[in-house]
C-alpha cells in the first residue's frame, strides 16, 4: 500500500489513544480529527483539524480533501446512560457522523475502520459476528444501525466490535473500570458491584493490535476484537483486588434489578472470536497476566 495515511477521530479516548499509537508506530501518517488534542498528548500528530463531530458534515468535507487510505472512526457517545438523556446527541454522533463518513470514504475509496460494542447484543452470547443484532438500550442501538448503514454503503470496511476495553490510563486520562475499583477500595469504601451482566473484556494493546493484525491481512468485514476469558464486572474487581491483596468483603454483589440503570444492560453478551483468531493468529492477553503490566508490578 503506497498512501499510508490515515484520518482518525476518537484519538483523544481511552481505546483510542492505543489504536493511534500501534499505527504511528508503524510509520502511518494520521490527521486527526474533533476537539483540541492537550498537550500531553503524545506522540503528537503532525496535522489535527478541530472539528465539531456532531455536525458530520465536517468530517466528511475532510476525509474528501485529504483523501486517506483509512478512515478510523472511534469517536463516540459511548456512556449508555448519557445515551438515553442525550438521544439527539447520540444519534448524531453515533449513527449519523458515521453515515457520512461511510459515503465518503465510498466516493474516495478509503477503508472505514468503524468501532462497534458488544452492545448491539443482549442476552444469548457468547455471540459470533453474523448473529442478529439485538440491542436492550439506544447507545446500542446507534451502532447497530451505524453498522447497518456501513455494511450498504461500502464493501471496504471493518467494523470492530469490542468489549469493555481496560488497561493503564495514559497522561491525562481518567481511570477506567480497574483503577476505580483499586482506588475506592484503598480508600475503605464499600463498592455495589453486578454479578449478572457477562462480557469478555478487552485489554487495550490488544484492540490496537487486533485492528492492526486485521489491516495487514486486508480483512474486510465484521470482526470480534475482544478478550476470550467471561466475566462479569464483579469478578473482574474481585480479581483485581486479589492481585492487589485489597478487602474483598468491601465488594458487595448487586444484581441489575436490585440496583436498576437508566440504560438497560445486556445480561450476557460476550462475543466469539474465532474469526479474528484464524485470520490473524491474534491470542488475546488473559486478565491475570494484563494486572502486573497494569499496576507496574513483577
Amino acid at each position: 500500500m503506497t498512501n499510508r495515511s490515515i484520518i482518525m477521530t476518537g484519538a483523544t479516548g481511552f481505546a483510542g489513544r492505543y489504536i493511534y499509537q500501534q499505527f504511528v508506530a508503524d510509520g502511518w501518517q494520521i490527521t486527526t480529527v474533533g476537539r483540541a488534542l492537550p498537550d500531553d498528548f503524545s506522540p503528537q500528530p503532525k496535522q489535527h483539524v478541530v472539528a465539531d463531530l456532531l455536525h458530520s458534515e465536517k468530517i466528511a468535507e475532510i476525509i474528501l480533501q485529504h483523501r486517506p487510505a483509512i478512515v478510523i472512526h472511534s469517536a463516540a457517545l459511548s456512556k449508555p446512560n448519557d445515551c438515553e438523556v442525550q438521544k439527539d446527541a447520540a444519534y448524531a454522533l453515533n449513527t449519523a457522523a458515521t453515515q457520512n463518513i461511510a459515503t465518503a470514504c465510498a466516493h474516495i475509496g478509503a477503508r472505514l475502520v468503524f468501532m462497534s460494542t458488544d452492545f448491539v447484543f443482549n442476552n444469548e452470547g457468547p455471540y459470533v459476528e453474523d448473529s442478529k443484532t439485538c440491542p436492550v438500550n439506544y447507545y446500542g442501538s446507534t451502532k447497530a444501525m451505524a453498522e447497518e448503514s456501513i455494511a450498504n454503503t461500502l464493501a471496504n470496511h471493518l467494523i470492530i466490535r469490542t468489549v469493555l476495553v481496560y488497561g493503564r490510563p495514559q497522561s491525562g486520562q481518567q481511570p477506567g473500570f480497574l483503577q476505580w475499583v483499586v482506588n475506592n477500595l484503598r480508600r475503605g469504601e464499600t463498592l455495589h458491584i453486578y454479578t449478572d451482566q457477562v462480557r469478555t473484556p478487552c485489554y487495550a494493546p490488544d484492540l490496537a493490535k487486533g485492528i492492526h493484525l486485521l489491516i495487514q491481512q486486508d480483512a474486510r468485514g465484521t470482526f470480534h476484537v475482544c478478550g476470550q476469558e467471561a466475566w462479569t464486572p464483579y469478578t473482574m474487581a474481585v480479581a483485581v483486588a486479589e492481585h492487589l491483596h485489597l478487602d474483598t468483603a468491601l465488594i458487595k454483589p448487586v444484581t441489575a434489578a436490585q440496583r436498576p440503570e437508566l440504560a438497560q444492560r445486556p445480561s450476557n453478551a460476550s462475543l466469539c472470536i474465532d474469526k479474528l483468531k484464524a485470520t490473524t493468529g491474534f491470542e488475546p492477553t488473559a486478565l491475570g497476566d494484563a494486572l502486573p503490566v497494569i499496576f507496574e508490578e513483577g
